[in-house]
């Protein structure tokens, strides 16, 4: 079992991409999905993502945070500690942004290529376009940090080196390369390789292209915004 946590903000296409993939390619059995809204003004991702609590109960809980500040280092603790009291611990722990999609298999992979005790302590979907490569293994890329995007890894290494910096916030993945590196004192981080899944969020959520948007693979029949 995995507790999958989405931060969520805004973006109503690229969040319900996001959700529906994840519902698409995932077997039902296997994870648990906490919804974390940062306080979205568009009526449509609330009503979005409240419909999949009430739908879902089960297996899917909804967050709702008010003046975060967008601090996503705080967001993420909360989504995790907020799993963990509803659904109570799996095996894994993964954070998901709400502008990626998943493919199928996606999570088979990443529990397959992380597994408790194995070379590698976290897996991300997608490569970080500011990080490139120390090494290639089968099946994944060490790097120096994974983009927040996805990060996955075991409920164990939340206890090591968790949680993330309450204190970061803005556009920038302060708060990940943080973690990453307090991960890599423990062995090395990385990324799939095919990627799982696609980073769709060209534009942040003011409709500004993001610092390296360029560097983003374009995956067909994949909404990019």
């Amino acid at each position: 079992m995995t507790n999958i946590v989405v931060l969520c903000y805004e973006r109503y296409r690229l969040t319900v991409q996001c959700i529906e993939s994840i519902r698409k390619n995932t077997k039902p059995d296997e994870y648990t999905l906490t919804l974390v809204d940062d306080d979205s003004k568009d009526f449509r991702v609330r009503n979005f993502l409240r419909d999949q609590a009430l739908y879902n109960p089960k297996n899917t809980t909804l967050l709702e945070v008010s003046n975060s500040r967008h601090c996503l280092g705080a967001l993420k603790n909360l989504g995790v500690r907020h799993s963990e009291l509803t659904f109570g611990r799996g095996e894994f722990l993964c954070i998901l942004d709400n502008d990626v999609c998943v493919f199928p298999g996606w999570l088979d992979t990443l529990n397959e290529d992380d597994p408790n005790g194995s070379e590698v302590v976290l897996l991300g979907g997608v490569r970080h376009p500011f990080h490139g490569v120390n090494k290639e293994h089968e099946g994944w890329v060490e790097t120096d940090a994974v983009a927040g995007y996805c990060h996955h890894f075991s409920w164990g290494w939340w206890d090591t080196c968790g949680p993330y910096d309450a204190n970061a916030s803005g556009i920038g993945q302060s708060e990940d390369f943080a973690f990453c590196q307090r991960l890599r004192e423990y062995g090395p981080v990385g990324y799939c390789n095919p990627p799982v899944m696609a980073h769709c969020g060209i534009t942040d959520s003011t409709g500004k292209p993001i610092a390296g948007a360029e560097l983003i693979e374009r995956v067909p029949g994949v909404l990019y915004l």
